[in-house]
C-alpha cells in the first residue's frame, strides 16, 4: 500500500528505498541466520514479514515526517 501512496503522490524515490529495506533486510537475515542449527531453513520464512513490517516502519515514519511538513495527502 505505501509504495502505490508514495508513488501516487509523486515521491517514487521513497519507495524504492521502501523496497531496498524490505529486501535488504530479507536477503540478509536470510543469509545470517539460515546457516544456523537454531533457525535453518525457518530463517527465511521469519524473514520475509520481519523485511516488510520495517519498511513499513520507514514507510510510516517518512508519511509523519511528511504531515508535519505539510506535504502529504
Amino acid at each position: 500500500m505505501l509504495y502505490g501512496y508514495y508513488r501516487a503522490i509523486e515521491r517514487p524515490g521513497i519507495s524504492l528505498v521502501l523496497t531496498i529495506v524490505s529486501l535488504g533486510t530479507r536477503v540478509a537475515l536470510a543469509y545470517a541466520l539460515a546457516p544456523l542449527p537454531a533457525f535453518g531453513v525457518n530463517a527465511i520464512w521469519a524473514a520475509v514479514p520481519i523485511g516488510w513490517a520495517l519498511a513499513d516502519l520507514v514507510g510510516f515514519g517518512y508519511y509523519a515526517v511528511l504531515r508535519r511538513k505539510g506535504g502529504g495527502a
